[in-house]
């Protein structure tokens, strides 16, 4: 009874000392609560205080390094310990935070985890992360950001489809068993963001109105789908396997045109009326034209066969930006004149997945299971602190993520976000040289 009612009673009656020495800055409390119940139990209490309490310098600093800690607490409340030393040891050495410095000495102490850090190794807690979503009972396989940058879409392998509020973190629906009993493996919205497209690798896509969460249609695709992708006005759905290529209409599911392939797709986008293709062993970018699938290889002066595509953040626009998995720079490809540029851009080499956050050349890469931002000034951290990243969405404001093995989503603001990251090898818990303590 005290792990649950404490903190609400404590908050409500304006006792924020005791709120802090007692829970919330308390390290058997959290702890406890925390393999006693779960993390977003946790953020629901530390949600109520720093709402109550904005400018209580020790609740933002705990409710900021439990949110970036989500993806390993979530999976291994033993981390404890190392989570915490490793972000606030560098705040508290500079600050005056009586109650963190308590927490920190009590977590040194406890048994539970052998490995503790003697110096700060993860990225401290003040970047800037918007809000923690929670609510899958399963590994989140997709997700997806609304133009308005206000709402957002998670797909998850509890086989429910969940639509958010970005702003307030309250979930809008939750659509259960989507998928036709397969796991879901892509969401994106459709006609002006009224609508979700839901596809798996069985090829199988559903179509669900938000607003009354209603099932428009059901209908296949292409066998062993691998790779799918929504054009930027919302009104087309194009997928490929290693065999064949389609393109659907989205309001009312009918089939424009499929086509065979005979190599496995690295990438597919719709960009100028086009849907290109990047296949695995393929010299050139494979273009099908939108009215009737008709080919059109381009030779493109790109020699690394491993090629990730990601189009402008513009709707209007006509460029392709291509990224050779091995190479420093960003090419752009003009799809209307047909010319090939370069942008050199530092972090960007052995990327997995790129997306272009704006119109003025700044991108997100996945690299390593880890989000950075990479702009002519240089790469920036975006959420490596939220454990090995397998998905993320962004839109010209707002990035949200999840990783493995996690129901967790993260909300982090992408405007001037610049300021205050530094960039950090990785925050996975691995063993650094001056990560050793005394194991009893």
């Amino acid at each position: 009874r005290k792990l649950i009612e404490l903190p609400y009673n404590l908050c409500l009656g304006g006792r924020v000392a005791l709120l802090k020495s007692e829970a919330l800055c308390n390290y058997q409390f959290l702890y406890t609560k925390l393999k006693a119940f779960s993390l977003s139990s946790l953020l629901d209490d530390f949600q109520l205080a720093v709402e109550l309490y904005s400018s209580d310098r020790e609740l933002i600093l705990m409710y900021e390094t439990l949110l970036i800690s989500g993806s390993s607490l979530d999976r291994r409340p033993t981390e404890m310990p190392g989570q915490i030393i490793g972000r606030l040891k560098a705040i508290i050495a500079n600050e005056d935070l009586p109650n963190l410095c308590k927490l920190c000495r009590d977590a040194v102490q406890k048994d539970d985890c052998c490995l503790v850090p003697t110096s700060a190794c993860l990225t401290s807690p003040g970047c800037r992360i918007r809000m923690v979503l929670s609510g899958h009972k399963g590994e989140i396989t997709h997700v997806a950001v609304a133009t308005s940058n206000t709402t957002g879409l998670s797909v998850a392998e509890d086989k429910k489809l969940k639509h958010w509020d970005l702003v307030s973190s309250v979930c809008l629906l939750t659509i259960k068993r989507v998928g036709n009993s397969v796991i879901p493996s892509f969401v994106a919205y459709a006609q002006d963001d009224s609508c979700a497209v839901v596809a798996n690798r069985k090829g199988g896509i559903e179509v669900w109105q938000l607003l009354t969460g209603r099932l428009l249609y059901r209908t296949n695709t292409v066998k062993k789908a691998e790779k799918f992708t929504v054009s930027a006005d919302q009104k087309w759905l194009a997928v490929a396997s290693s065999k064949e290529a389609g393109l659907w209409k989205i309001d009312t599911g009918e089939l424009i045109w499929k086509r065979q392939i005979k190599q496995e797709p690295c990438d597919v986008v719709i960009i100028c009326n086009t849907v290109v293709l990047s296949l695995n062993g393929s010299p050139g970018l494979l273009k099908l034209s939108l009215d009737d699938g008709t080919n059109c290889s381009v030779q493109c002066p790109l020699t690394d066969e491993n090629r990730l595509m990601c189009t402008s953040a513009h709707a209007s626009s006509s460029h392709l930006y291509i990224l050779l998995r091995k190479s420093k720079e960003v090419h752009c490809h003009d799809m209307e004149s047909g010319r090939f540029s370069s942008i050199e851009l530092t972090g960007v080499r052995h990327a997995e997945k790129l997306a272009a956050a704006d119109n003025g050349g700044t991108f997100l890469a996945l690299k390593n299971g880890e989000l950075l931002k990479l702009t002519a000034a240089g790469p920036t951290t975006v959420c490596v602190q939220h454990g090995y990243i397998t998905t993320f969405a962004c839109n010209s404001s707002c990035c949200i993520v999840t990783g493995s093995s996690s129901s967790l989503i993260c909300v982090f603001d992408l405007v001037n976000h610049d300021e205050e990251i530094q960039l950090v090898p990785s925050d996975r818990m691995q063993v650094p040289v001056d990560y050793i303590r005394n194991i009893q």
